[in-house]
């Protein structure tokens, strides 16, 4: 009987720690998502004060003119130890907008902007750990009708903030901006599931 009861107890205790074990696991994930998700808003916001610098809009559009905040590698390494492919990920938007778009000859050609570690996109923030990656991609908005996906002439265009935990683990936001007497302004904010 004592056996017994031990048997019963320590199978109890078992399921507890691993009960504890996955608990602890989804919790892991869920913070990482959470935290993956404000650095694509960061990112946002890092490219938003870039193009606050930037005269015209047409340079960034063109490849000509690229944030301050660049990582240098389109093939970083991320915390997790893997590599990821920017031109890759360029491809694969530049693919998604063009399979979807309906703006004909100003459908948006997208070119990265931004990319870097966010520690390096938001140095001297104190008391801040974190192990993200960000990429910021800029397109012409397409309904300034000028026929030229790489020339702005009505002082809107499209941002898209990736953030990268891993490879596997990435949030996405996009926002609609346009020029203003103070800076930039967002039009149009989302994020992308």
């Amino acid at each position: 009987m004592a056996l017994l009861a031990a048997a019963l107890l320590s199978g109890m205790a078992a399921g507890l720690l691993l009960v504890g074990e996955s608990e602890t696991r989804v919790a892991a994930n869920y913070r990482t998502s959470v935290e993956t998700f404000y650095a694509a808003d960061a990112g946002l916001h890092v490219a938003l004060r870039q193009l606050g610098g930037i005269g015209s809009w047409t340079d960034a559009l063109s490849g000509a003119a690229t944030s301050m905040f660049g990582g240098g590698t389109h093939q970083p390494q991320l915390a997790s130890g893997q590599r990821l492919d920017l031109d890759a990920v360029t491809h694969e938007l530049q693919a998604e907008s063009s399979s979807s778009a309906v703006w004909g000859a100003d459908s948006p050609v997208w070119q990265l902007f931004a990319w870097g570690p966010l520690a390096a996109a938001v140095s001297g923030a104190t008391g801040m750990e974190t192990t993200c990656y960000l990429a910021v991609w800029i397109a012409d908005d397409g309904a300034d009708g000028d026929g030229n996906p790489l020339a702005d002439s009505n002082g809107r265009v499209r941002l898209h903030a990736e953030a990268y935990a891993s490879v596997e683990t990435r949030r996405v936001v996009e926002a609609t901006v346009s020029q203003a007497a103070s800076g930039v302004r967002v039009l149009a904010w989302r994020e992308v599931r």
